[in-house]
């Protein structure tokens, strides 16, 4: 799969991480699980900024849950 994104062109990798980890809150340089990547479409990686919703929304959520 891997192999595919070394050559020229656009290519989209969806970063699954455990909803533990800081990487899910968009930390993804503290990082401290094994995130499963996945290589998908324009569409796909699309359809997952919307379910995700926006980074201030993530964060008021987690302030919810009692995080930060």
């Amino acid at each position: 799969m891997f192999n595919d994104i070394l050559k020229p062109g656009v290519h989209y990798l969806l970063v699954k991480h455990d909803a533990w980890c800081p990487g899910v809150e968009g930390a993804g340089d503290r990082c401290i699980c094994n995130p499963d990547i996945e290589q998908v479409t324009e569409q796909r990686i699309a359809e997952a900024i919307v379910q995700t919703r926006n980074r201030a929304q993530r964060r008021a959520d987690a302030k919810k849950r009692g995080g930060k």
